[in-house]
């Protein structure tokens, strides 16, 4: 009796027969579940900006390190900062800018105070007139509800390794990075066969001692789910002249 090839001593024949896979550029939307050819590294701050990571007023800290429920510091409102708008002047002394959340940081300002935490009752929805001041009810420290630049990634960071399957996060980390194509390896194609007299389509109808094949199918899926191009061929009859 013929002895069976093991799995490893077939896998390493196919390997030997196997051609390395080159690279494709894809755009980005198209690259979930691919595998990365290049090392990615930040061509950019990320955030590139400094930015409030809450709604509420620009403030400097210092202004109000002696805020309290039982002593508010009172400042002066001199701009509005909604989300993708420039300040439109540096905060001095003593005053506050309202800042919705994501917006740029004014100069001269170095923390965040929550609405919630002030006088001010408004909402993103149904933004109330900028009030001349606002009162603010606890202290906070120089860099509070900041998103600093390069807080997630800073220019030149080592960001993601070649080899690496794509997941959505690696996605939207390119995105930010303003990638939008990206260098993957080829998708590997590979050719299902099956045999047997007894097989027939998934289309036709069954008569006496025919099966449909279905193993091709359940194989094509297993090649796509691992990344890979399935290609199904026609069934071959049991003969070897039929396989070859």
């Amino acid at each position: 009796m013929t002895e069976l090839t093991s799995v490893d001593i077939a896998l390493n024949h196919i390997l030997k027969h196997t051609q390395e896979i080159g690279d494709k550029t894809v755009v980005i939307t198209q690259c979930l579940g691919r595998v990365l050819a290049k090392d990615i590294f930040a061509t950019e701050d990320l955030p590139p900006f400094a930015n409030s990571s809450m709604d509420g007023y620009a403030v400097r800290a210092e202004d109000i390190a002696q805020a309290s429920p039982d002593t508010p510091v009172t400042l002066k409102v001199v701009m509005d900062i909604p989300a993708g708008h420039a300040p439109e002047q540096p905060l001095k002394h003593g005053e506050a800018a309202r800042i919705m959340t994501g917006a740029p940081m004014p100069e001269g300002a170095d923390a965040v105070i929550p609405v919630e935490d002030t006088d001010s009752d408004w909402q993103k929805q149904t933004l109330t007139p900028l009030p001349e001041h606002v009162r603010i009810f606890r202290a906070i420290e120089a860099g509070a509800y900041v998103r600093q630049i390069g807080e997630n990634v800073k220019k030149g960071d080592f960001v993601l390794p070649k080899g690496r399957e794509l997941k959505p996060q690696d996605i939207g980390m390119l995105a930010g990075l303003g990638i939008a194509n990206v260098t993957v390896k080829r998708k590997p194609k590979v050719a299902i066969i099956s045999t047997g007299d007894e097989l027939i389509g998934v289309d036709e109808p069954l008569s006496p001692g025919k099966i449909r094949n279905s193993n091709s199918y359940t194989l094509a899926g297993m090649v796509i789910e691992a990344g890979g191009e399935a290609v199904v061929l026609p069934k071959a009859a049991d003969t070897l002249d039929a396989v070859r």
